[in-house]
């Protein structure tokens, strides 16, 4: 056996056992001299936890699920967003911090009413609230690659922004200055 392949199978080895090592230990991601290769994403990372009580993108949107959240600030209805051929409603509810938006999302392809809403987005605004890896507004782009891993980058109008997906779920992170300066969690419209 020749070095080249030697090296190739060692790799292919070495790399196969860090992915099982990850799935097995529930680790998120695989470290290949010191950077990170590999990221798992999963439901829980499209969860937060405020006051005590957890909201996720998906959930149904109720009146005991804003009631946990707190009063809003402001209530409004954003307009209708075209996802393939169907057409949603969105509503905006801000809070200090933290903006959720609802939609009739896909209630004509699942078991609800056109007046079934579910948190479609969640925008993070602020320091205090955290992802549940702990990533927030304000965090460094060396701490953000730490928790989740390099991203998809995508770059307009001068706004950097670092997306992660899972299925049709997306989190991605607004960048300015090297920083994180948002936080949003929603579903793709391509899916």
């Amino acid at each position: 056996m020749n070095k080249i392949t030697s090296y190739v199978l060692s790799f292919s080895l070495f790399f196969s056992s860090a992915i099982a090592y990850a799935k097995n230990n529930d680790v998120n991601s695989v470290q290949l001299n010191g950077q990170v290769s590999v990221l798992t994403l999963s439901n829980s990372d499209f969860t937060i936890t405020l006051n005590h009580k957890s909201i996720s993108l998906g959930e149904g949107w109720s009146d005991d699920v804003e009631k946990n959240i707190g009063q809003s600030q402001t209530d409004d209805f954003v307009g209708t967003v075209d996802y393939g051929d169907e057409t949603y409603k969105f509503y905006r509810h801000q809070y200090d911090g933290l903006d959720v938006y609802t939609s009739n999302l896909w209630w004509d392809k699942a078991e609800r009413t056109v007046d079934d809403y579910i948190i479609a987005q969640i925008t993070l605004k602020s320091s205090e609230l955290k992802t549940s890896r702990g990533a927030s507004v304000g965090i460094s782009l060396t701490q953000l690659h730490t928790l989740y891993g390099t991203g998809q980058v995508t770059e307009s109008n001068g706004t950097q922004r670092i997306h992660y997906s899972y299925g049709k779920k997306r989190i991605s992170f607004k960048i300015a200055g090297d920083k994180v300066s948002s936080i949003i969690m929603s579903y793709n419209k391509e899916d």
